[in-house]
């Protein structure tokens, strides 16, 4: 009797909760005002229901008693309850993490870190339309104030929830923001190929949904990236169509416009520099720093920017060779960055300034400069900047001729590069330690990395690279007097230059196939190789842009196959021409000492004269450069060659009859220049006043020093020839 009182208690006390349970009502809301669908992770201020559902959802089990099949009555209860729950809150578990609307949803995931990104996006996940909109609102100025505090993988994963959340809003316009925004700081990041996808997500439904703000955004910014990649057609295909829409706009006074205009006009310019169209370049990196300027001064935030188009502005000038203007503007970037704490920049004009100085052979200010940015990089762990700082500070100890430490920058370099992911900036390093044990008669080591260098750059199909190599190889067995093997190598050099039409490699090659076919004693190869070389050396010359910086060896080969002539022609008994060879080579270095002083030598020519010679040059330019960069190609394009060549012909006849009629009208100007032909036998003989006077012409050669002393006999110029074995290293010591 008592255990059946006992029984009827039981379910009793079960009828009543069972009822009572499914009376409840399931409480989904937050406080008042605030929105009930967002959701969050669990709080200390939990509601009733979702208190009953953690206590009684472990007990939803049924254990079986005996072997009769008996149920315990206690668990029957607790089986009733938690079933009883489980029917009327179903919904609850759906929106357990909604009971604090959008804020709590926010301030969940803030408290994650970006490696929790699997836990935020199941938050955002459990939003409804409506809370995820406002959600993603509230997201992205809170991945802005990452992104401004410098924590980019913050940032980024904050973006990333804004962009989950407008795609579970179902708001598209929203997205295309968010892609945006995520987009640029995996930029920044340099998580290329993320990217790349958000940028062109975010432009798919900007065009999409006629966004032309969004739409101008996300291809600017695509054209930056591009830029970074080293994808000139398409960072201008996308920066062309940003600028068309920009200018296309019927209402341009939005500050988004004049920024849109700011960002893809940087770009145009960074693309007309690269295809050597310096005048256009300038014009457009200009235009960004003015626009960028203007955003500044109105809304602030637009300073980095504008001095970013400065750094570009610098490297053009650098690369015309004008170094004055080119110190200027780093300078101005450096303070600047300096007093703002902008490191990336600040970095970038440090290796910019670097460079200079070590191209002026102030290795002292070079290396100063090199090391700052090197403690920036490591401070700001970016191994790609490091890699190139590291680099350029073994350049400059192997010039100086430090080259034990040279060697141990090189190896910090090449460590640098595999760990950056970067197999191109292992070239360098490994040919920084070739070039190291070259200059310490290290030569099977030097071979050796070489051949590194030279497979890493096979398989990367960098030909340029490939051409530069294989001459270093060339330059090796031509000290090792191994010259047929010499010859080889230089063959296999010059023929990869001409290949991608590389002047400066093919005149190189060429010289030292002449070089060893003279040590063998062969005169007629010897002579064919020489003259093509300095043929090659000549066409630079007289090349629009071949007066512009260059790479220091070639500055200072070109003048080696004059010399090795002069020296072929004496053994060959014939010693006027030799002479002749010889003020030519003296002609070549007079004009790169016109070329490298930066003479004003436009002087005496009219406004109209000097904007027409720059047009044009600008033009012969461009073409070089565009040719240049197609046949470097792994598949060239016949038809684009074949147009361009046609072009550039065009254009060099325009120069030509443009200098007929300058030298015409400036005669001066030939002299300046030095477009006036070599001393001659007939100049020595109208020089020569009497048989008492003599002229003496000296040449430096490697080995030696050759003498020539002219007199007239008879009135007949005679040429005696002397030979002073004194190296050029011991006389510039």
């Amino acid at each position: 009797m008592r255990k059946l009182r006992k029984t009827i208690a039981l379910y009793l006390i079960l009828a009543l909760t069972f009822c009572a349970l499914t009376a409840l009502p399931i409480y989904a809301g937050g406080p008042q005002g605030q929105d009930s669908s967002a959701k969050s992770a669990a709080t200390p201020d939990q509601s009733s229901d979702e208190w009953l559902w953690e206590l009684f959802l472990p007990a939803a089990r049924v254990y079986a008693g005996s072997r009769m099949g008996w149920v315990h009555h206690k668990e029957v209860v607790f089986a009733t309850v938690a079933f009883s729950l489980l029917l009327r809150g179903l919904p609850l578990l759906a929106q357990k993490a909604q009971v604090f609307g959008p804020e709590g949803a926010l301030q969940s995931i803030l408290s994650l870190s970006p490696a929790e990104s699997a836990q935020a996006l199941a938050i955002v996940r459990h939003c409804d339309p409506d809370a995820a909109r406002i959600l993603s609102l509230m997201l992205m100025p809170a991945a802005r104030r990452s992104f401004d505090a410098g924590d980019l993988g913050k940032s980024a994963f904050l973006y990333d929830c804004a962009a989950e959340a407008a795609r579970e809003s179902k708001d598209e316009r929203l997205l295309a923001e968010a892609e945006y925004r995520l987009g640029t700081t995996c930029f920044h990041s340099r998580d290329y190929r993320r990217a790349e996808n958000s940028l062109l997500e975010g432009a798919r439904l900007s065009e999409k949904h006629k966004l032309d703000i969004g739409l101008i955004n996300n291809l600017g910014a695509l054209g930056d990236l591009y830029i970074r990649l080293a994808k000139y057609d398409a960072a201008e295909q996308v920066s062309k169509r940003a600028l068309a829409l920009i200018t296309g706009s019927p209402n341009r006074s939005s500050i988004q416009h004049p920024y849109g205009e700011a960002l893809v006009s940087g770009n145009l310019g960074t693309i007309a520099a690269w295809n050597g169209e310096h005048t256009t370049a300038l014009r457009y990196l200009s235009r960004a720093v003015e626009l960028f300027e203007a955003l500044d001064k109105k809304i602030g935030g637009y300073k980095s920017s504008a001095l970013a188009n400065l750094i570009g502005i610098g490297q053009v000038y650098y690369a015309l060779g004008n170094y004055r203007e080119a110190l200027d503007y780093y300078g101005k970037v450096l303070v600047a960055a300096e007093e703002y704490g902008y490191t990336d920049l600040l970095r970038s004009a440090l290796i910019d300034l670097g460079v200079v100085y070590m191209d002026q052979v102030d290795y002292v200010k070079a290396t100063e400069f090199f090391n700052r940015s090197l403690d920036i990089s490591n401070k700001l762990g970016d191994l790609e900047g490091a890699t190139i700082a590291t680099c350029n500070l073994g350049v400059s100890s192997e010039r100086q001729g430090m080259y034990e430490r040279a060697g141990q920058i090189f190896n910090d370099c090449f460590r640098l590069a595999n760990q950056a992911g970067r197999p191109n900036r292992t070239i360098p390093a490994l040919e920084g330690l070739a070039t190291v044990y070259r200059r310490t008669a290290q030569n099977k080591l030097a071979l050796e990395y070489y051949d590194r260098a030279l497979q890493t750059a096979t398989e990367l199909g960098n030909k340029s690279r490939q051409s530069e190599l294989a001459w270093c190889k060339a330059g090796v067995y031509h000290d090792l007097r191994e010259y047929k093997t010499s010859i080889e190598f230089s063959e296999r050099a010059r023929s990869l230059a001409d290949e991608i039409h590389e002047p400066n490699y093919s005149y190189l090659a060429l010289t030292l196939i002449g070089k060893n076919y003279l040590a063998l004693g062969q005169y007629e190869p010897a002579q064919s190789a020489l003259a093509q070389a300095i043929q090659k050396v000549e066409d630079i010359r007289n090349q629009v842009g071949g007066q512009e910086q260059q790479k220091a060896y070639f500055l200072e080969r070109k003048i080696e196959p004059y010399y090795l002539m002069v020296d072929l022609l004496l053994r060959q008994n014939k010693p006027e021409e030799a002479l002749e060879f010889a003020e030519r080579a003296r002609s070549r270095g007079l004009l790169d000492l016109v070329a490298g002083a930066k003479l004003d030598i436009s002087r005496a020519m009219s406004p109209e004269e000097r904007a027409e010679e720059q047009n044009l040059e600008g033009r012969l330019r461009a073409l070089n450069t565009q040719l240049f960069r197609e046949y470097q190609q792994k598949e060239a394009d016949t038809i684009r060659i074949n147009a361009l060549n046609v072009e550039l012909g065009k254009a060099r006849i325009n120069y030509d009859s443009f200098l007929d009629r300058l030298y015409a009208s400036h005669p001066e100007l030939k002299v300046d220049r030095a477009q006036v032909l070599p001393f001659s036998m007939q100049d020595a003989k109208a020089s020569l006043k009497s048989e008492d006077a003599l002229a003496v012409e000296f040449q430096v050669l490697d080995d030696k020093v050759l003498v020539f002393t002219i007199e007239l006999t008879s009135g007949t110029p005679r040429i005696t020839t002397y030979q002073i074995a004194v190296t050029r290293k011991t006389l510039s010591e």
